[in-house]
């Protein structure tokens, strides 16, 4: 669901009939853009967090580069010039490069693409030297040997891929960026409203079957009901609001 999407969301009766998906991104906009259709915090009521993913930072496995320090050397005696993609302004890869670039005091160049696939294809055809990019997107392509993961911005090993390390073991802590989704409705939406809804998806979110799903696409479940949500929401806007402005990120 887009912008148009939550703002109809936003505009509706608030009766439990009219619900919308959010996503990370969507916290970011603001800080990118100069007038969004709607507020989070003051047109959208949140109701549970569905599920949470993470970014992989990839190269090609024909790249003489094979590890993050690795990377980095080869970025301090090629100043400006190595190219990352991502899919698109504002997305968790974007701001997982340039928080990573920062913290290693490398420059290296953001190239977006109009979403995953097309950053992900862009590596596999030589465009740019690498990716940060999600598991749905890349697994394909590692699996099939043409590309190869040196590090994830999860805050832990991820469970399907235990041998990429972290950049937060790595040293790079400030460049964990966790992506997430989750469903929200019109602000004013009765509270017995949205918690009987959050009880339904929790229920659903609980099953192996989901659960399994999930992990297929390289995402996990959340727990998060409406009120951690919500100060969930709040910390995301604080946190990347302040990282946008003091790093000087433009919507490309």
């Amino acid at each position: 669901m887009g912008s148009i999407g939550l703002k109809i969301v936003a505009n509706a009766p608030a009766d439990g009939y009219t619900l919308g998906l959010i996503a990370m991104p969507y916290v970011v906009a603001p800080s990118l853009i100069a007038r969004m259709p709607f507020d989070i915090a003051r047109d959208l009521a949140p109701i549970a967090m569905l599920n949470w993913s993470y970014t992989l930072l990839a190269v090609r496995s024909t790249a003489a580069v094979r590890s993050v320090p690795e990377l980095i050397a080869s970025a301090q005696v090629e100043a400006g010039t190595m190219k990352y993609s991502s899919g698109g302004n504002g997305t968790p890869p974007h701001l997982a490069g340039a928080l990573f670039a920062r913290e290693a005091g490398i420059d290296i160049l953001h190239v977006p693409y109009k979403g995953s696939p097309a950053g992900v294809a862009a590596l596999v055809g030589g465009e740019v030297d690498m990716a940060f990019g999600p598991i749905a997107a890349l697994s394909p392509h590692l699996e099939s040997g043409k590309l190869r993961a040196i590090a994830t911005a999860a805050p832990a090993r991820l469970r399907g891929y235990p041998e990429i390390p972290t950049l937060k073991e790595l040293g790079y802590a400030a460049a964990e960026v966790s992506d997430w989704q989750g469903i929200v409705g019109p602000i004013g939406t009765p509270r017995e409203v949205i918690e009987q809804l959050h009880a339904q998806i929790a229920k659903i979110l609980a099953t192996p079957e989901m659960r399994e799903r999930l992990n297929a696409i390289g995402m996990e479940s959340s727990d998060l009901g409406p009120r951690a949500f919500a100060a969930h929401l709040r910390t995301e806007i604080k946190r990347w609001n302040d990282l946008v402005r003091t790093m000087g990120i433009k919507a490309d």
